[in-house]
């Protein structure tokens, strides 16, 4: 995907792609968009404010997995054997567990969470850069990113509440369940697996849906990290199928390739009088 864009400091461009394959039984117009990823050479580079002549191009494609929601605590050891395996075994990790000790209050306008019982700090099961849930009495959710961590009973997070509650329990980030998308790697990242989750036995034991196939990580390979992706059905660059595009659709089911796609570009502002502007738009739309 190419753009010819000006775009000044504070304002940015976000493109959105809706991929399509024909035996895919959801209809088209309710497929996910899956945020696509700015690449090189000019990732970060920004037009001329004062010249509106400064028009650069931006290079845009799918990531090589969804946006990462959280990194699970504790790791994780492949199934022993030179077959793959969707067996997985953790070290340390709280796979089932569903609530944190205490509860937390948040105010809408506020960007802080106070808990009452909590161990923010002392329990290990929040991080900083992870995002958290919290729900209203009238069942309205937000997901906000956490940016401090002060101590047990505060912390901070990226964004202001539009919700206001109090005295409710804090879902723990680190639970998977049925149909959660996930990422599995190596301790230095060289290699990489999305999967969902097939089941949750236990704090300590999940199955995949699929076999843990990369050479790099079965074969009772020890030390890796489970992140939880954000979108369950958006679309990826498969790195073990020579970056075919892959996503599940609402039923789980699993589809590599596409045969149609579509594209969304939102133009944003820090500003009200200061916008981008886009010139021309080219697609190309392969499989891998």
């Amino acid at each position: 995907m190419y753009i010819n864009a000006w775009k000044p400091l504070g304002t940015d461009i976000k493109v959105y792609s809706k991929i399509y394959n024909k035996a895919d039984n959801d209809a088209f117009d309710d497929k996910n968009w899956t945020p696509l990823i700015q690449l090189d050479p000019h990732e970060d580079t920004f037009s001329n404010k004062i010249n509106e002549g400064d028009v650069i191009e931006y290079t845009y494609g799918l990531p090589y997995n969804p946006l990462i929601k959280y990194t699970t605590i504790g790791t994780i050891e492949s199934a022993a054997g030179v077959t793959p395996s969707t067996a997985i075994t953790g070290t340390n990790t709280v796979f089932n567990y569903a609530t944190l000790v205490g509860t937390v209050t948040v105010t809408s306008g506020s960007t802080q969470v106070v808990g009452s019982g909590t161990t923010f700090s002392a329990g290990g099961y929040i991080i900083a850069g992870g995002y958290i849930d919290i729900t209203s009495a009238g069942g309205v959710v937000n997901t906000r990113k956490v940016v401090n961590i002060v101590d047990d009973t505060h912390l901070f997070v990226d964004e202001a509440f539009t919700i206001s509650a109090a005295g409710v329990s804090l879902p723990n980030p680190n639970k998977l369940s049925v149909g959660n998308l996930i990422r599995i790697s190596d301790p230095g990242y060289l290699n990489q697996f999305v999967c969902k989750v097939a089941a949750v036995a236990s704090n300590t034991a999940i199955t995949l849906d699929i076999p843990l196939s990369d050479p790099g990580l079965y074969n009772g390979l020890t030390g890796m990290k489970i992140d939880k992706l954000f979108f369950d059905n958006t679309a990826w660059k498969n790195r073990q199928n020579y970056n075919m595009t892959r996503y599940y659709n609402s039923s789980n089911a699993l589809y590599d390739g596409f045969h149609s796609f579509a594209i969304k570009v939102v133009l944003t502002s820090q500003t009200l009088n200061l916008a981008p502007y886009v010139f021309d738009i080219r697609a190309i739309g392969v499989s891998a």
